[in-house]
């Protein structure tokens, strides 16, 4: 036998003889019994209940396709009425277009389905039934002005700032921002019923005269994003195509879609104007406007109508900054 392979077989001998000895020590090990250093607690599990709580299943139809599959030019019909009772609103006269624009919108935005949310719970008792009749049949959906939310299909999407303020008033007369949406659509309507307007662009009211409290509107912006609102609801933002916050602020501000108003008469201009205050004393004391309808007064800023006072009963109702687009 050669010197090598007489090594190879010492060697196996040796570990095999290495194997045993473990496994005897791991056995001698296994069969002895250690004493508990800690006290086990047996968790008992939990009863499994009868019945299961059941989580309905989010809409699977395609969005918004099969939904809307309607133009806007489609359309023959729409009526809305209180979910609640079934009973017609009575409005203003903008809510139907405002909520077409915003289904048409819907319908051409491609949104994928991914994009949309199952309808969150509601206390709303003020929601809209919507009924739309089309030549591809007849087709119902959801408004809630709690959180401005448009319902189709079990999913939710926002609705636009033209929707909000057209059924807020409605829905929701006792909303911090009902009254100044109403005086809002009241302009509206004085604007289409005087027709052609012009604005005098010969003058200027001085700027000082017009700063509320010493601040324009990009002042007041930076200061009410210091402030806590006591109100924020959604809506679709067109400028900016994403969601945007109406906001209200228990310092008698209001804040949406790019306009800050005033309604406390605690808040004054650099030409004393304040809430509360009559046409003649307003032209006093700040002349005439640039533009003017009965229900609001416009002023130039530079080149831009971007001071506003809204009247009711020919007073000053609010005093509102507005940032053009």
């Amino acid at each position: 036998m050669s010197v090598r392979r007489h090594g190879r077989l010492i060697i196996a001998a040796l570990f095999l003889a290495g194997c045993e000895a473990r496994n005897e020590a791991v056995s001698v090990l296994s069969s002895a019994s250690p004493e508990p250093t800690e006290t086990t607690i047996a968790v008992m599990p939990l009863p499994t209940p009868t019945t299961a709580p059941s989580t309905p299943e989010p809409s699977a139809a395609p969005f918004p396709a099969s939904a809307i599959p309607y133009a806007l030019e489609d359309v023959k019909s729409i009526s809305l009425n209180r979910l609640s009772d079934g009973e017609p609103i009575a409005h203003e006269g903008k809510l139907e277009e405002q909520l077409l624009y915003d289904l048409e919108r819907i319908r051409t935005s491609q949104n994928e389905e991914s994009e949309w949310t199952p309808a969150p719970p509601s206390e709303d008792d003020e929601a809209l039934s919507i009924l739309i009749k089309a030549p591809q049949g007849d087709f119902s959906y959801q408004y809630r002005s709690d959180d401005n939310l448009l319902i189709i299909g079990g999913k939710s999407n926002h609705a636009g700032f033209g929707v909000l303020q057209a059924a807020l008033p409605i829905l929701s007369p006792d909303s911090a921002f009902a009254n100044w949406f109403h005086l809002k659509n009241i302009v509206l309507q004085d604007e289409l019923a005087a027709g052609v307007l012009t604005i005098d662009e010969g003058f200027r009211v001085d700027f000082d005269l017009l700063l509320i409290d010493g601040l324009d509107y990009d002042g007041w912006e930076k200061k009410l994003s210091k402030l806590t609102p006591h109100l924020s609801i959604p809506y679709y933002d067109n400028v900016t195509n994403g969601v945007s916050y109406a906001t209200a602020y228990q310092e008698g501000i209001l804040h949406a879609d790019l306009q800050i108003a005033f309604s406390s008469p605690d808040y004054a201009t650099g030409g004393d104007i304040r809430v509360g205050m009559a046409k003649k004393q307003v032209q006093n004391a700040i002349g005439k406007p640039n533009l003017q309808v009965n229900s609001q007064w416009s002023y130039l800023i530079g080149d831009y109508l971007k001071f506003y006072l809204l009247f009711e009963d020919d007073k000053v109702k609010y005093m509102v900054y507005r940032m053009p687009v």
